[in-house]
């Protein structure tokens, strides 16, 4: 069964953040406020992608995709500029995709001291492990 682009950010972000790689999921939808029983206008930009990070200095977005989901034409024109300013635009369908970006075209590998130290408290506070 195809899984629905929450999954897929949900899976991705868990990934990162377990790298110890600086991420997070940026929403980019109006969100229903149950006090004001109604929906809060969204002021940030449009097209930004599911996830942001910052890696070894470098702005990277992550646009989680069903296997036939495509970009917008907001998401398309971020990705154009987030790339001419010198960040890394990826569009991801699986979790795999995310880990071949990370290793083919980010060359992070080995992680710094720093993200190390971060995967280390993550596995603590999630699995109550130090992990690898």
């Amino acid at each position: 069964m195809a899984k629905a682009e929450n999954e897929i950010q949900k899976v991705c972000l868990e990934y990162l953040l377990k790298q110890g790689i600086f991420a997070w999921r940026q929403n980019n939808n109006s969100i229903f406020d149950a006090r004001l029983n109604g929906y809060r206008s969204h002021t940030g930009l449009k097209g930004v992608p599911d996830i942001l990070a910052v890696i070894n200095g470098t702005m990277v977005g992550f646009e989680c995709k069903t296997k036939t989901g495509k970009q917008s034409p907001d998401q398309l024109l971020f990705q154009k500029r987030l790339e001419r300013n010198g960040g890394r635009y990826y569009i991801v369908r699986c979790l795999e995709d995310v880990k071949k970006s990370l290793k083919h075209n980010l060359n992070l590998y080995p992680l710094t001291p720093y993200q190390n130290r971060l995967r280390k408290c993550y596995n603590i506070i999630h699995h109550g492990k130090s992990g690898k």
